[in-house]
C-alpha cells in the first residue's frame, strides 16, 4: 500500500468513525475491510498487476473514436458536411478541416457550408428552406453545444475497474456534474457509501481523463467523466448498474477495451440477475442500516441482490424502507463543522416544505401566510419589501432600479409610476406628464421636441413653447401671455 494511498484511508475512516454514526461493530468490519481488504478471487485476479486496487486500460485513438459519443452525434447531426470534406476523427478531436488548402476551425467551417448558396446545403440536410443566416448559425449552435456536452475530454482517456474505496466515497464529489451520491448533499443519500465496502459484489468501473481532484483532504484521485457500479454474478460476470451521468460505454466497447474473459452485460433487462454474495449491511448506532441507492437491483429476504430498481432503501426493526432515513444541513461538511454524526441531528423529520416537499427539521422552518419552508424555498420564494417592510411572495414584488428596492405590487401602486419611454419605475414625485402621458423627468428632457417651461415646468411641444434668447430657455404659451400681461398691467398702472 502506498503512503498516499494508506493516508487517503486514514482519512477516510477518521471521517466514517466520526461522522457517520455507525454502531462498534460495524465501525471495526468497516475498519478491517478498508485497511485489510479482502476481494472475491474474480477481482483478485484482475488486481494482481493492479496499483492501489485500481485495474486500468488506456484508450487508444482507435477505441477513442468508438467511445466518443460527441463524435457519434456530430456525423449524425452534419452528415453531409462530414460527407462533403471527408472529416475524420482527428479532424474532429483537433476542431479543423482544410478546405482550399486553409486550415479552418469547424464552427465557421460549418456555418460557411451550410448557409452557401442561400441556405440549400441547410435545406437539404435539415429538411428546412430558410435563407435566414442567423436561424441557420442557432441551429448549428444548439448542435455543437449538445455535441460538446457528449464529447470526450482530450486527455489521454482511461477506462478503470476500481475496489479503491476513496473512489467510491468521492465517486460524485469534485466533479463538474453531481447525483444523489454527493457528500455536500443535505440529504444522506450518500450515507450508504460505507455500507459498499463490505459488498463483495460491488467494483466501480469509471472513465476518466486523468485529471486529478481532492475532498475533505483525501487527496489524487481520478476525475471521474463518468461511472458505474458493476456487481458480481453467481457465474463471475459483471452486471453493469447504471452509467451516471452519461453513457459513453455499451457492452461491447466494454469487453473490446478491457479484453478480460469476465462478461459485462446490462443488469435492467437480464431477466434473472442474482448476486454471488448476499449483504451483511452495516448498522448505525440507531439501529437502522443504509445502502445506496439501488437502480436496477433490491435486496430480497436474504439480503441477496436481485434484477428489478428498489431506490434509496434503509432498514430498521426488520422492515425495508424506500425513502431517506436522514436529513441535516450543509451535507458532510456540515457534520464536520458542527462536530456531530448523522444519526445525532440527521432523523428524518416529520415536516414537509410547502414549495419543495422536502422533509426539514421545525428549528429551521420558516412560515409565510401559514404556509412553512425550509430555508432555501423561502429565500427564493419570498421578497422583503424595502418600502413598507413586510414579507411578499416573490411574484408581487418588483426591483426597483431607479432607487435599488425590492418593492411589492401594492406599494408599487401607491407610491411609484412607471415611464412610458423608459419602462422603469420611479417614485411619484419624480413623475412629469406631456400630452396626458406619464415620463420621468430624464426621457423628456432627451426628447427634442419637448420642453420644459421655465415658469411652470410643465412639459409642452415644440409649437406650444417660445425660445428666450437672453434666458436660454423655454416657456409656454399660457406662461408667457401671464407676463405679458403682468408687464402691461405694469406699464398702465405707471401711466
Amino acid at each position: 500500500m502506498q503512503e498516499l494511498d494508506l493516508s487517503n484511508r486514514k482519512q477516510i475512516f477518521e471521517l466514517v468513525s466520526e461522522h457517520l454514526g455507525y454502531d462498534n461493530s460495524s465501525l471495526k468490519r468497516f475498519e478491517k475491510q478498508l485497511f485489510e481488504p479482502e476481494f472475491d478471487e474474480v477481482f483478485e485476479e484482475l488486481l494482481e498487476d493492479a496499483t492501489d486496487n485500481r485495474k486500468r486500460w488506456a484508450v487508444d485513438e482507435n477505441y477513442l473514436q468508438m467511445l466518443d459519443r460527441g463524435w457519434e452525434f456530430f456525423q449524425s447531426y452534419f452528415s453531409s458536411f462530414c460527407e462533403q470534406y471527408s472529416i475524420s476523427y482527428h479532424n474532429y478531436r483537433g476542431n479543423f478541416t482544410i478546405i482550399n488548402k486553409d486550415r479552418i476551425k469547424l464552427r465557421k467551417a460549418l456555418i460557411d457550408f451550410y448557409t452557401a448558396n442561400n441556405g440549400k446545403n441547410f435545406a437539404i440536410q435539415f429538411s428546412t428552406a430558410t435563407g435566414n443566416k442567423d436561424y441557420i448559425v442557432e441551429i448549428i449552435d444548439n448542435h455543437l453545444n449538445d455535441i460538446n456536452n457528449r464529447k470526450l475530454p482530450k486527455n489521454g482517456i482511461e477506462v478503470v475497474l476500481s475496489l479503491n474505496f476513496a473512489d467510491w466515497f468521492a465517486c460524485s464529489s469534485g466533479e463538474s456534474w453531481s447525483s444523489c451520491l454527493r457528500l455536500g448533499g443535505n440529504y444522506s443519500y450518500w450515507a450508504g457509501l460505507p455500507g459498499l465496502i463490505i459488498d463483495k459484489n460491488v467494483a466501480m468501473l469509471y472513465i476518466t481523463n486523468r485529471d486529478k481532484k481532492s475532498i475533505f483532504d483525501i487527496k489524487d484521485l481520478d476525475k471521474i467523466v463518468s461511472r458505474s457500479w458493476i456487481l458480481l454474478d453467481k457465474k463471475d460476470n459483471f452486471g453493469i448498474v447504471r452509467w451516471f451521468p452519461s453513457n459513453y460505454l455499451d457492452i461491447d466497447r466494454i469487453n473490446r477495451i478491457t479484453k478480460i474473459h469476465n462478461k459485462f452485460y446490462t443488469i435492467s433487462g437480464s431477466f434473472g440477475f442474482i448476486s454471488k454474495y448476499k449483504v451483511n449491511l452495516l448498522q448505525h448506532t440507531n439501529g437502522a442500516s443504509s445502502y445506496i441507492y439501488m437502480d436496477a437491483t433490491y435486496f430480497d429476504n436474504n439480503f441477496n441482490h436481485l434484477e428489478g430498481s428498489c431506490g434509496f432503501v434503509y432498514y430498521k426493526d426488520g422492515e425495508c424502507f424506500e425513502e431517506d432515513l436522514f436529513s441535516l444541513e450543509g451535507g458532510l461538511a456540515g457534520l464536520i463543522r458542527r462536530g456531530t454524526t448523522i444519526v445525532e441531528e440527521g432523523i428524518v423529520p416529520k415536516f414537509q416544505c410547502y414549495q419543495c416537499g422536502d422533509r426539514v427539521h421545525e428549528a429551521v422552518v420558516r412560515y409565510f401566510e401559514d404556509r412553512g419552508m425550509c430555508e432555501n424555498c423561502y429565500d427564493e420564494s419570498v421578497s422583503y419589501c424595502d418600502y413598507c417592510g413586510d414579507d411578499h411572495w416573490n411574484d408581487d414584488t418588483q426591483h426597483i432600479e431607479s432607487v435599488n428596492e425590492t418593492v411589492c405590487a401594492d406599494c408599487i401602486n401607491e407610491h411609484f409610476f412607471r415611464c412610458n419611454e423608459c419602462k422603469e419605475y420611479y417614485y411619484n414625485d419624480k413623475l412629469r406628464s406631456f400630452e396626458g402621458v406619464e415620463y420621468c423627468e430624464d426621457c423628456l428632457n432627451e426628447m427634442n421636441d419637448v420642453h420644459c417651461c421655465q415658469s411652470c415646468k410643465e412639459y409642452f411641444g415644440t409649437k406650444n413653447v417660445e425660445y428666450i434668447e437672453t434666458e436660454d430657455d423655454f416657456i409656454c404659451h399660457p406662461c408667457l401671455k401671464i407676463e405679458i400681461d403682468k408687464k402691461q398691467l405694469k406699464l398702465n398702472f405707471v401711466a
